[in-house]
């Protein structure tokens, strides 16, 4: 079929225009957006993943340095951080009768609150916010596509390995309380199967897969496979992570593509909202053009096609 060249050339002039609007647009509907409300977002900021960095062990710049216990101490030391906390992940399976306990493995996780999925039902007394002591635990709140609301305040079996040599193991247990249930419908970096752990059990569970004594110290030679790092508020967050550059440490945001996308919705947004506009004065315009011009388009001697209408 042949078309107007006209026509093509109005159509692409509408849609590099609206391209070009959308892109004046998103700064400034950006810079409107983060200036709403600035006091209450800082808040929310300051005690979230935007405040927090994470360091690995292994970083895309090749092997990094070790994150042992001198290293997290001087960490700790850097102004205007709040708190360092080690990670690390530990496969285990929940001991019980059948239908009691969530079947499958599960990964045994330190809390850290600022980076992990928000606690959502606790038992009594316990606030959203408690991190973990002793035996306690926060399950997550479906596993497998089944509830485990009817865990809560339970007591449960958990079943590790303890290592005795090179490549060899044996199965060891301990008891753990469910004090509460978080939000699992969008697992985070820890994956749909963690449940988070207090300190103490991290370090019998770490204990154990180095093969040492329960109750045994972590050797100060260990190396952490990641460590994040909590600034007191996201205007310290660049100062913190020059300062873990200087020590040799690549520390990298958290939340450091959160912007990325959204600036890219907000352009997406723009940009449909633009062309839709454009488009519609565009179609107007054809029917209006044969009507008004005096030249037969027919006589036109470029003759190529301008792209399928859609």
């Amino acid at each position: 079929m042949r078309r107007n060249p006209r026509t093509a050339l109005t159509r692409v002039a509408f849609i590099l225009t609206a391209t070009g609007l959308a892109a004046v647009m998103a700064p400034a509907v950006s810079g409107a957006v983060s200036r709403a409300g600035s006091p209450s977002a800082t808040a929310l900021d300051d005690g979230s993943a935007r405040s927090g960095l994470q360091i690995d062990s292994v970083d895309s710049r090749g092997t990094g340095k070790p994150l042992t216990a001198k290293a997290i101490a001087a960490m700790r030391a850097i102004p205007g951080v709040q708190d360092v906390r080690p990670a690390a992940q530990f496969g285990i399976s929940i001991v019980g009768a059948a239908g009691s306990s969530p079947a499958g493995a599960f990964w045994a996780t330190p809390r850290t609150p600022w980076i992990q999925p928000r606690v959502t039902t606790t038992v009594p007394g316990i606030p959203p916010e408690h991190l973990p002591v002793d035996d306690e635990i926060y399950l997550p709140d479906s596993h497998g596509g089944a509830t485990t609301a009817a865990l809560l305040g339970k007591h449960l079996t958990i079943q590790y390995t303890k290592a005795t040599g090179p490549s060899r193991g044996e199965a060891a247990e301990t008891t753990v309380r469910v004090i509460g249930l978080f939000d699992n419908s969008t697992p985070g970096a820890d994956g749909e199967s963690a449940i988070y752990i207090s300190d103490s059990l991290f370090r019998t569970l770490l204990s154990a897969q180095l093969g040492l004594a329960r109750g045994s110290s972590v050797p100060d030679r260990y190396a952490y496979p990641t460590v994040y790092v909590k600034a007191s508020s996201t205007r310290d967050v660049a100062r913190v992570q020059a300062a873990l550059a200087r020590m040799g440490f690549n520390a990298r945001g958290r939340a450091a593509g959160v912007h990325e996308i959204l600036g890219a919705l907000l352009l997406v947004f723009c940009l449909g909202g633009c062309l839709t506009a454009l488009l519609r004065f565009g179609l107007r315009s054809t029917r209006l053009g044969p009507a008004l011009s005096t030249r037969p388009t027919t006589s036109s001697t470029i003759t190529g096609e301008a792209g399928e209408a859609r």
